[in-house]
């Protein structure tokens, strides 16, 4: 509900600041004196593009806000979750600033938002029925939502179940989806597994054989090297030099002295036996090096093979892991992979089958919907045309549409409000209808009817006394009270007998002041002010006693 609004700088108003009530609060005045100025600044809450026309002359910002009290559970909910209401808090003001550089701020309780944010949240406070832009029954798409409204606890227990199933298809095609993939890419990333699996397998890879081939290519890379070394050894060890016997000599020469040694002291013997031991040991690495330098032959294309062996190795490190094992256990989780997508198909085929039925069982249920929103759209066409009626526009016809759809969450049906404002027109879309009087009876009859259900709580009706009058502005504006019953109603009016039955009731007059225009607003609390008003409504004249008889009589004739 819209409790405060208050406007600075914008148009020929300089400062001004309403409270309004809940029922029906209507405003009254002049021509020009800046009702509709009222409905602009509204409108710019509810995101209308902003010029800097729109500013007061010799001012630099026009600022608007409008404090709302947040009905709506879910609105309460969304905004509570992002942090615009405490917990404890339903109040919420909506902000814009528009200033003559072309800057543009909006605010929402002095948080800044976008405008599309600002337009989503005021969309669901309030509702302007005059400019068609912001009227919400002439949203296609809110249609459908008006209409299950309207069918109330009847489609809980179908559309409880039709939404179950929905969820259950949508996490089937999900998980379908996930065992397919694309196809293309599905064989795609088959082929690339095989080629793969093909790469590492013809590789024919063996643990450590990389450490073994490294070693082997040293070796046989410096071979020369090697080969010298070990004549060296075997020399010391076993032939000797020009200048020095051989190791082996040496040690048996010491080997027999220590055994001389032992005809005098046995405790030699041992010594004897470790020197003879360490003999046969030197004597076998004797014959060990030269059988090395016996079988050691440096050949090229050996050593070619083992460095493309290698190269080979490397490459597919590169590719497939930093060792041998990780890339032969890279190559078994390909394995397992392609057995998975190759194995799926028994998976996905039983996934189809299900889905299958339960396609069935959604498109049952969607029927159900579907007879039951028309069996409810029948009775809510006769509940329009009634009150179409009673506005004395009984040669409007007024049709909801069905057409159908592919399955989505709410179901098949496409579901549109139609209407013909004179006989022999062809029935098209609300927002088609071109008079903004003959809309706003329209919608005033939409309201009414649907009264009960509607989501939104506050309702600004503009133009709707246009171009009527006699018994069609009275039932005008008994419709208008009625509306004000379960929803907060602001309407501009130039009628006496709409003004008559506002709760709340504001003049709003133009005055002139060291040449400048201002507007103020007046609300008018006492009955004799309000005598007063709707006597100049009714013939401009506030000081002659028939009128003034006249507009008391019609104030209690309306209280009565």
């Amino acid at each position: 509900m819209l409790l405060e609004l208050t406007i600075q700088n914008f148009a020929i108003i300089k400062e001004l600041s309403l409270t309004f009530s809940e029922g029906l609060n209507v405003l009254t005045g002049e021509t020009g004196a800046g009702k509709s100025i009222i409905i602009g600044a509204l409108g710019l809450l509810l995101g209308d593009r902003a010029a800097g026309d729109m500013i007061r002359s010799g001012e630099e910002k026009a600022v608007l806000d409008a404090v709302f009290m947040v009905e709506n559970e879910n609105l309460r909910l969304q905004l509570k979750k992002e942090g615009f209401l405490e917990e404890e808090d339903d109040l919420l003001i909506l902000s814009r600033e528009v200033s003559k550089s072309g800057r543009n701020l909006c605010k929402m309780n002095q948080r800044p938002v976008t405008l599309s944010y600002l337009r989503e949240v005021g969309q669901v406070l309030f509702d302007i029925h005059g400019q068609h832009q912001h009227q919400s029954l002439l949203n296609e798409k809110n249609h459908l939502l008006i209409l299950d409204a309207y069918c109330k606890d009847a489609i809980k227990p179908i559309y409880e179940t039709y939404q179950a199933l929905y969820a259950q298809k949508k996490e089937m095609e999900k998980e379908l989806k996930s065992l397919l993939g694309d196809r293309e890419d599905r064989e795609a990333r088959l082929s690339f597994i095989a080629f793969q699996i093909g790469e590492i397998t013809e590789a024919a890879l063996k643990p450590g054989e990389e450490e073994a081939l490294t070693d082997e290519v040293k070796i046989m890379a410096n071979a020369e090297k090697i080969k010298s070394l070990l004549y060296e050894s075997h020399e010391y060890l076993y032939e000797g030099t020009e200048k020095t016997s051989s190791i082996l000599d040496l040690l048996n020469k010491t080997i027999k002295v220590t055994e001389h040694l032992t005809e005098f002291d046995h405790s030699f013997e041992n010594t004897a036996k470790e020197l003879q031991d360490a003999y046969y040991l030197l004597e076998d690495a004797s014959y060990t090096i030269s059988d090395y330098m016996g079988r050691l032959d440096f050949d090229p294309m050996k050593l070619e093979q083992c460095q493309n062996r290698l190269d080979k190795i490397w490459n597919l490190k590169k590719k497939y892991g930093n060792s041998i094992e990780e890339i032969l256990s890279y190559r078994d989780r390909l394995l397992e992979e392609q057995e998975k997508i190759i194995n799926n198909q028994d998976l996905v085929n039983d996934l189809h089958k299900k889905l299958d039925t339960l396609e069935r069982r959604l498109k049952e249920e969607a029927d159900q919907l579907t007879g039951l929103r028309r069996s409810f759209a029948e009775k809510l066409t006769d509940r329009v045309l009634k009150e179409l009626k009673e506005l004395y526009m009984d040669k409007t016809d007024f049709l909801i549409e069905f057409q159908k759809k592919a399955l989505t969450e709410t179901g098949q049906d496409e579901v549109r409000f139609l209407v013909s404002a004179n006989v022999g027109e062809e029935l098209r879309p609300l927002s088609m209808v071109s008079s903004g009087g003959e809309i706003s009876r329209i919608m005033l009859a939409m309201k009414t009817a649907i009264a009960e259900v509607d989501q939104i709580p506050t309702i600004v009706f503009d133009e709707v006394d246009s171009g009527i009058g006699g018994e069609i502005i009275k039932s005008v504006a008994k419709k208008l009270y009625e509306i004000g019953k379960s929803r907060q109603v602001l309407c501009i009016t130039h009628s006496p007998q709409i003004a008559a039955y506002g709760k709340t009731h504001f003049y709003i007059e133009k005055t002139d002041q060291a040449g400048r225009t201002f507007t103020k607003i007046h609300q008018l609390k006492e009955e004799k002010e309000k005598i007063a008003e709707i006597a100049r409504m009714l013939n401009g004249k506030t000081d002659d006693e028939i009128t003034l008889r006249m507009a008391k009589k019609l104030i209690e004739t309306v209280n009565n």
